[in-house]
């Protein structure tokens, strides 16, 4: 019995290795391991404000109050097939316009995003969309775009997006919205093949939590508690910027 217990941990440590599971709950309060990046924004562009972000009561609160879509960012540019998926409750719209993203394989030559609402002032119907380009930049890939009902206002909704080699999965409480082809290269400037995750806004005051990424080569941060909520808010102000 004893040797049987030994092999099943030495196999269990194994198959950690192969396949982690990072969770973000926003328990150590420490948003200085995350970078925000402003999509849709030319390398010479004016200088633009950062978004608000701050730990509410065990959940992270961000506020963007224009068009240009913010997101926070992590990750190594070696990871390659995984799924992130996250928690939101839009809470207040800020203006015209207004998404919520989830984006993959970010790196500086590249990036992935699936966004759901109006992006843009002028954009009256929410769609459904996911692109590819450099995220930090203003020249995008559209991989598919479809009419879609924006995320309910204050009620939480799940956001997930599967990556794997060429092909993308885009879903909404569980719900497929988007199933499509990555191209792999837009020219020989852009990557979309390896690269961190980022969530994000625009136009919006939303709560996320529970960030969730599961793939190889993805650090294993199994031990953290899921749906904290009893906690004192917590205000940071110093977060990297692209």
């Amino acid at each position: 019995m004893k040797s049987m217990i030994i092999v099943v941990i030495l196999f269990l440590s194994t198959s950690s290795a192969w396949a982690g599971k990072f969770l973000e709950t926003f328990d150590n309060k420490n948003l200085k391991v995350w970078t925000e990046l402003t999509m849709y924004v030319a390398d010479l562009a004016a200088d633009i404000p950062a978004g608000s972000w701050e730990v509410l009561d065990g959940e992270l609160q961000a506020t963007v109050k224009d068009r240009l879509p913010r997101l926070l960012t992590i990750g190594d540019k070696t990871w390659q097939d995984y799924e992130i998926e996250f928690e939101v409750k839009p809470i207040e719209k800020q203006g015209r316009g207004g998404v919520i993203v989830i984006a993959a394989r970010i790196t500086e030559k590249g990036g992935i995003a699936c966004m759901i609402g109006t992006l843009g002032n002028a954009d009256v119907i929410s769609k459904a969309t996911c692109v590819g380009g450099k995220l930090g930049g203003n020249i995008f890939t559209v991989f598919e775009i479809k009419e879609e009902p924006p995320l309910k206002l204050k009620e939480w909704s799940k956001l997930k997006l599967s990556i794997k080699g060429n092909n993308l999965l885009f879903s909404v409480n569980d719900r497929k919205v988007i199933e499509g082809i990555i191209l792999e290269h837009a020219d020989e400037h852009t990557d979309f093949s390896t690269g961190g995750i980022g969530f994000g806004l625009s136009s919006y005051t939303v709560r996320f939590d529970n960030i969730t990424i599961v793939g190889d080569g993805i650090p294993d941060k199994r031990s953290l508690p899921i749906m904290p909520r009893a906690k004192l808010a917590t205000t940071w102000g110093e977060l990297k910027q692209f």
